[in-house]
This record gives C-alpha cells, sequence and structure tokens, in this order.
C-alpha cells in the first residue's frame, strides 16, 4: 500500500482523496500518484504508490493490493484488450482482498515466509 507520513503532522493515518477533473491530476495517477488526505490534520497531499524496490511486481489495480492470485477464463469473460495482452504473455491475475480480474506482464510477489495465506486463516479460525 501507500507508504505516507504526513510532513505537517507526521502521522501515518491517512485516507484516499478521489480525483476529478483536469488532465495533470489524471495524469499523475497513471505514474503511480494518488491523492490522499491525513486523517489527523486534515492536509491534503499527493503520494507515491511504489518504492522502487517493488516497482517490478503487479498490484491490485483497484486497492493497489500485492496479494494476488490466478484466474480461469472458465469463470471470467476476456475483454479484447485483455485477449490481446494474454497472446502477447500477460498473465491472468485476480485480487484476493476484492476480486478483481486483470491481467498483467509484470511479476506476482510471492507470499511472506510463515505468514498463512488468507484461505488458511480462515479455515483455522
Amino acid at each position: 500500500m501507500l507508504r505516507f507520513t504526513c510532513r505537517y503532522c507526521g502521522c501515518r493515518d491517512y485516507r484516499l482523496i478521489p480525483v476529478v477533473g483536469g488532465i495533470l491530476p489524471r495524469l499523475l495517477r497513471k505514474f503511480g500518484m494518488e491523492r490522499v488526505r491525513c486523517r489527523e490534520c486534515a492536509q491534503p497531499s499527493w503520494s507515491s504508490l511504489w518504492g522502487l524496490r517493488q516497482l517490478h511486481l503487479a498490484r491490485c489495480p483497484s486497492c493497489y493490493r500485492t496479494e494476488l492470485t490466478t484466474w480461469s477464463e472458465k469463470y471470467h469473460r476476456t475483454t479484447a484488450w485483455q485477449a490481446w495482452r494474454l497472446a502477447l504473455g500477460a498473465k491472468r491475475i485476480r485480487c484476493a482482498a476484492c476480486r478483481c480480474n486483470f491481467v498483467s506482464f509484470r511479476k506476482v510477489a510471492s507470499p511472506a515466509r510463515g505468514v498463512p495465506s488468507g484461505l488458511d486463516q480462515r479455515m483455522a479460525g
């Protein structure tokens, strides 16, 4: 997720602000910048989605998480754009949190060692 620290109060609690209007805000979102607002002092700011170490990893386009799995064409219809990208070698990826199906050329992050997956946690508890 975002690594945001408010430059006014130092708080790490934030929320995403919907970006509307203008070419510059939309262009910044395409390059990984998100508009956020500090929950403590309510100051708006821009924050980068990716650190340099995670730039090569796939992220969910809806919630930006990296807990990803795969999906089958049996249960999801691909768009023409997705089919074209799959023909070029992209991977079918599904977000475990928001269940968004998408296609990406980037590598999927491997789960951390010793941390059970979401399915294991639900079955255990």
